[in-house]
């Protein structure tokens, strides 16, 4: 609702990823910082904590409505994910960038969108060797299994891609579990990274 009736995408994703420097009014920023503090510290709400929204122009009413939306949205969201339930697919129509931004803890919609871009144009196919299914992306040239039963941290990659020239792909498949494909897909990630100077 809020991409479609109030903000453009690029607001949208400005204010997920900083909400204090979105280019949103003081009333605005005023309650996005009280529903951060229920959300992460709702013990520690204080009386000046509602004395600011007073002073940013909301009534006792409207902060009740404010403490009660961010509560329910909570409850929701938290029950959700312990249950392991996702996400609905309508939110395959955000933006690219929106929903990498708003992806938090469990990836939503794996079989469809790439986790790299984040683009929702993969193609599909179902690989020989295992009958589990592979994907590949278009957009940004990267590919790999969708839903893998093993995921590995950033550190865990390179710690594997040191074996990379000791080892066989075949060798070091047998030791991580990691097939060929997937090393040299995580090699050309380290190498893009090295470029642009990030490591």
């Amino acid at each position: 609702m809020l991409r479609k009736q109030i903000f453009g995408a690029e607001q949208l994703e400005a204010i997920v990823r900083d909400f204090r420097n979105a280019g949103l009014d003081p009333q605005e920023v005023a309650v996005m910082e009280f529903a951060e503090k229920i959300t992460l510290h709702a013990h520690a709400i204080q009386k000046k904590d509602v004395d600011k929204l007073r002073e940013n122009g909301l009534t006792d009413e409207e902060i009740l409505d404010v403490t009660l939306a961010v509560s329910a949205r909570n409850f929701w969201s938290k029950t959700m994910d312990a249950m392991g339930t996702e996400g609905d697919l309508k939110y395959l129509d955000l933006e690219p960038g929106i929903r990498k931004v708003m992806q938090k803890g469990r990836p939503f919609a794996e079989g469809e969108i790439c986790p790299h871009c984040f683009g929702t144009h993969i193609v599909k196919k179902i690989r020989t060797s295992d009958g589990r299914e592979e994907y590949y992306c278009p957009a940004c040239h990267m590919g790999g299994l969708i839903k893998p039963r093993k995921k590995y941290s950033d550190a865990q990659k390179l710690q594997i891609l040191e074996h990379f020239e000791r080892y066989n792909p075949d060798g070091i498949k047998s030791l991580f579990g990691v097939s060929p494909s997937t090393l040299m897909r995580w090699k050309k990630s380290k190498i893009k990274v090295k470029k642009s100077g990030k490591s």
